[in-house]
């Protein structure tokens, strides 16, 4: 009789242990499902904290890139990709290639490129060597001119420049924003 019950006990664990798993399991997807969502809905050209909204202009603001051209929202011409990276943050050092892939497709087209280096306690260097090949490269502190006249606080933040240097598109990947360009794309028109 002691068999009997410790076997059904074991057997009643062994299924109330199963049914966890699997709650555990559908909860896990279900987060996933609400997190790509959210990135989506963040992440579509639409307008995101840390960033100007789409339509908006940034401030007017002059800095120098690191091999001294002077930047003014003026320079900015339309289907410029702004890329704003962080020393302090990991994501911006892994979205450092497409932004480099998408710059060098811009450049092929006429079109440039402006990667903001933020600095923190990372030297900035390795970033600025990465992203001078295909981009302007400004290097500013968390209050610089650049990062206040287009209002950035997330980072990564990636932007695109429309007509009159509106923010045409807004996201986390410079991909993403790029795609905002699709219709124009073709023979570098709007440039």
């Amino acid at each position: 009789m002691t068999l009997t019950v410790l076997a059904m006990g074991l057997v009643l664990t062994g299924i109330v242990c199963v049914l966890n798993l699997l709650l555990l399991l559908a909860l896990a997807r279900r987060v996933r499902d609400l997190a790509a969502e959210v990135a989506r809905t963040r992440d579509t050209g639409t307008a995101r904290d840390g960033f100007l909204a789409i339509g908006e202009r940034p401030a007017d603001f002059t800095a120098r890139t690191v091999d001294g051209r002077q930047v003014t929202p003026d320079a900015l011409t339309a289907g410029t990709l702004v890329g704003f990276f962080s020393t302090s943050c990991g994501a911006c050092r892994e979205k450092i290639p497409a932004f480099v892939e998408q710059a060098r497709e811009l450049r092929d087209q006429g079109r440039l490129a402006l990667a903001v280096v933020v600095t923190g306690p990372e030297d900035p260097r390795s970033y600025v060597e990465r992203l001078e090949e295909t981009a302007r490269v400004v290097v500013e502190d968390h209050e610089g001119p650049v990062g206040r006249a287009f209002k950035v606080s997330a980072f990564p933040s990636f932007g695109v420049i429309g007509e009159h240097a509106r923010v045409l598109a807004v996201s986390a990947d410079p991909g993403e924003a790029v795609r905002a360009l699709a219709p124009t794309a073709p023979g570098g028109a709007g440039a």
